[in-house]
């Protein structure tokens, strides 16, 4: 805000401008009026001495100062009506008294904030915005000194004593709740990081599940399938019998009387190879006379792999 003594330093065509530009907005008729009075205003002020100018700047200072403490006040009660009917609501059982003492504690850090406010921008010189820009920094100030007492495992009550003697001139009002936001957003966070954890943790564990629940699909598909071979090799052996005669130079063929009394094959498939002997299959160690033999097998492998797999997810779940 300028002071009358600025204003006595400018020159009219300075003032005139200035002034006007403040009744632009206004309706014609309105901004002549305001025209005319301020061309009076202006011959009144060029009148003054500069003490003159200077005593109507501190009255109108102490004016502006006993009509700000008058809105303070009529603020305070009723914040204080307010506060008390909400305290009665809340419980019906309070006494007076203690609506009183409570009603007490708020009026005084209310007092306390706006005078820290005030020295605030006393030490900027009245520059609002530059007292608001200083609150700032030192909030974020605060904010990191609060962050360090929750990670060091410091409660309120204690946080709130090392604020108060690192930060004096901070009222109790701002310090409790820089202490209760950032102890929120700390709480946030980690709520945060907990569940996107989890959430990693369940989506690694079904991953884990598909890819098991895939493996035993497709071995129990193959164990039901007929394995193809890849080579078949015929070991039954021919044999031509030769009857040589006494005559060297002569050789006479006549038909082999011998009879084939065991037919053998050996198969090789994807798992191994297989022998098969007067429809006797021998696999490994393993002898297969019928059907219900090898779905007796089957059985018992699948319970076999089915332990095994409940087994290993019981241990991965244990991980």
């Amino acid at each position: 805000m300028i002071s009358n003594e600025e204003i006595s330093k400018l020159t009219s065509y300075e003032l005139y401008n200035k002034s006007m530009e403040s009744f632009k907005n206004l309706p014609r008729a309105q901004r002549r009026q305001q025209e005319r009075e301020l061309k009076e205003s202006m011959k009144v002020m060029k009148s003054f001495s500069a003490s003159q100018l200077k005593l109507i700047d501190q009255i109108s200072a102490t004016r502006s100062r006993m009509e700000s403490e008058e809105q303070i006040v009529k603020y305070i009660a009723i914040v204080d009506t307010a506060i008390t009917a909400y305290m009665y609501l809340k419980n019906e059982n309070i006494t007076r008294e203690e609506v009183f003492n409570e009603s007490k504690i708020i009026n005084d850090m209310i007092l306390e904030y706006r005078d820290m406010l005030n020295d605030l921008i006393k030490e900027n010189r009245g520059n609002e915005k530059m007292a608001a820009k200083q609150l700032e920094k030192t909030m974020e100030t605060i904010a990191d000194k609060c962050r360090e007492l929750i990670i060091e495992g410091k409660n309120q009550s204690q946080a709130l004593v090392i604020l108060q003697h690192q930060f004096p001139t901070m009222s109790k009002a701002m310090l409790v709740n820089g202490y209760k936001h950032i102890k929120a957003s700390m709480k946030e966070e980690e709520e945060k990081q907990v569940k996107s954890m989890k959430e990693l943790h369940e989506e690694d564990k079904r991953k884990e599940e598909e890819e098991i629940n895939a493996a035993v699909e497709y071995i129990l598909e193959d164990s039901k399938k007929e394995s193809k071979p890849k080579e078949i090799k015929n070991e039954i052996r021919e044999e031509k019998v030769t009857i040589n005669c006494q005559n060297p130079i002569k050789s006479v063929k006549t038909k082999s009387k011998l009879k084939r009394i065991e037919r053998r094959e050996v198969l090789e498939g994807e798992f191994g190879r297989y022998e098969i002997n007067n429809q006797e299959v021998l696999f490994g160690d393993l002898k297969f006379e019928n059907m219900d033999q090898v779905q007796e097998y089957e059985e018992k492998t699948r319970r076999e792999f089915e332990s095994r797999i409940a087994e290993l997810k019981e241990v991965m779940a244990m991980a």
